[in-house]
């Protein structure tokens, strides 16, 4: 098997485990209060990414001084703020409509890079995001039907999205000296030390009471989501380019979808599948390469 393909492959299992994230993100939503949960997952990402750094960053394994506040701020919105929005919202809401909504997360990230720092939208981008966002609505509308008057929390899926947003875009700026595995470490670090002060207030279960199925979720996302899918992420991007490499991304909402099917009961509607499609259509329209495949086989260096 070549190259190439190996990493195809590679991958299509990263976007099928973070779409299973969204499972173990139903059930720790489900087990713990929410910063407990993040405390634990972060935890679990240092105990990967840590290592990961040492070994492959020696040299900047530091960050200047001066970019710490800017990573602190990373820390804050991508990491505390946007998956303590996506477990609020998955303590009612079901794990299916959460990846349908949060699915929709490049089609944030192009309109804030247009709007803060000024990246042209062509016109397979003013194509793709209003397809995208009607697919974000209908999932909200079915959603908020489907959960009565607890709707509302569909809402803290679109915070969820805003706040990897903002994440994005201003990681764009951090990471112009500083490489994105440094970046993801310190930042994880900084969400740490931002939901640290909260836990004592939530008054979750001791560690010896927190029960075995949250444990293997904190697990999952902090070992696998923000650990293994980082370093095969990274090494794709080396390989066949990010142009190539970010298409994978419209797997893990159909991932997420039917993994909550399969694993949690959830029921899957016409309405879902419609709106599914739609978040995809619109995503895999608005970062499609100019110029299509030959663009991104060049991108890719191969």
């Amino acid at each position: 098997m070549n190259k190439e393909r190996t990493t195809y492959l590679l991958m299509a299992a990263t976007a099928l485990l973070w779409g299973a994230g969204f499972v173990a993100s139903k059930v720790v939503a489900e087990n713990l209060p929410v910063f407990t949960s993040l405390v634990l997952r972060f935890t679990f990402g240092l105990a990967i990414l840590g290592p990961m750094a040492w070994f492959t960053e020696r040299g900047g394994f530091i960050p200047p001084r001066e970019r710490l506040p800017a990573l602190a701020f990373l820390g804050l919105s991508g990491l505390a703020a946007n998956n303590g929005f996506l477990l609020l919202g998955l303590k009612t809401a079901p794990a299916s409509v959460g990846s349908l909504i949060v699915g929709a997360n490049p089609m944030a990230i192009a309109l804030l890079a247009h709007l803060f720092l000024k990246e042209r939208l062509v016109f397979r981008q003013w194509l793709g995001i209003p397809i995208s966002f009607t697919g974000v609505l209908l999932v909200l509308w079915h959603g908020a039907r489907e959960l009565g008057a607890v709707g509302w929390r569909n809402l803290f899926f679109l915070a969820s999205v805003l706040s990897w947003a903002v994440y994005s875009v201003a990681g764009r700026r951090v990471m112009r000296d500083i490489s994105p595995l440094i970046a993801t470490l310190w930042a994880t670090f900084f969400g740490l030390l931002w939901c640290l002060p909260f836990v004592p207030l939530e008054g979750g279960p001791g560690l010896a009471l927190i029960p075995l199925e949250a444990w293997l979720g904190v697990a999952y996302l902090g070992l696998l989501s923000s650990g293994l899918c980082f370093l095969m992420w990274y090494n794709s991007i080396n390989l066949i380019g990010a142009s190539r490499t970010g298409i994978f991304i419209n797997i893990v909402p159909i991932a997420a979808l039917f993994s909550s099917w399969l694993i949690l009961g959830e029921q899957l509607t016409l309405m879902h599948l419609l709106g599914a499609a739609l978040v995809i259509i619109g995503v895999t329209v608005t970062n499609y390469p100019e110029g299509g495949i030959r663009r991104a086989r060049k991108e890719g260096g191969l």
